[in-house]
């Protein structure tokens, strides 16, 4: 979000913003504002938040970057937020994963 939010506000790219926060020493990104990434989810949840689409556009950006990032899930918070919606965040990160992983770039980072 916060990203997101800054690369508006300069005019300029999500990427571009990045780079900049990267030049000037930022290592990585972590995985707030993601609660669940799904639309249906987040337009009750959360409905000032960037969507899931710009979320996980933002995190692509970063690995392309060489950025590492982290993910948060939120869940059972609203009566949409289920298992379905649950497994499609997971699915979603698992593909900006293996897009990164092909694309020879850093991935979202797991911790313990």
């Amino acid at each position: 979000l916060e990203v997101f939010h800054g690369a508006t506000t300069l005019g300029v790219t999500v990427s571009d913003f990045i780079a900049r926060l990267r030049d000037a020493g930022l290592g990585s990104l972590p995985g707030t504002a993601a609660e669940v990434l799904d639309d249906a989810v987040r337009a009750r949840l959360c409905p000032d938040k960037i969507s899931a689409r710009d979320w996980l556009e933002v995190v692509s950006a970063a690995h392309r970057l060489g950025v590492h990032t982290t993910s948060t899930l939120m869940f059972g918070h609203v009566d949409c937020d289920g298992p379905e919606a649950w497994a499609r965040h997971l699915l979603s990160l698992r593909d900006v994963h293996v897009r990164s992983i092909a694309e020879r770039t850093t991935g979202v980072e797991s911790r313990g």
